[in-house]
């Protein structure tokens, strides 16, 4: 029937499958209590764009990565669910963050 054709788990994490393995990582504090905020996970990913989307999909803030331990700063951003994009030249994957000042 077609509701099995186009059936969606709402439990599964947003994300791409790469040569078989589920690329994860991980985002904290979510929600976003500060104006900063880390990624965990990003090692494996060398370096690539971090890009925040609100619910329009209009981009609000964009930066360059490069492996762990970097704080991003969302300063500007207003209180809201936004969508983090993570995108290099192998994967992108998408994570639902959430800022509350």
């Amino acid at each position: 029937s077609l509701s099995e054709i186009f059936y969606c788990d709402p439990t599964e994490v947003l994300g791409i499958e790469k040569a078989g393995k589920l690329i994860n990582f991980e985002v904290y504090p979510n929600p976003v209590l500060e104006e900063d905020f880390y990624c965990d996970g990003l090692n494996g990913f060398g370096s690539g764009q971090l890009t925040l989307m609100n619910n329009q999909g209009k981009i609000v803030w964009k930066k360059s990565f490069s492996g762990e331990g970097t704080a991003y700063s969302l300063q500007g951003v207003l209180e809201g669910v936004y969508i983090l994009k993570l995108e290099n030249e192998e994967a992108i994957v998408f994570r639902k963050i959430a800022v509350v000042k």
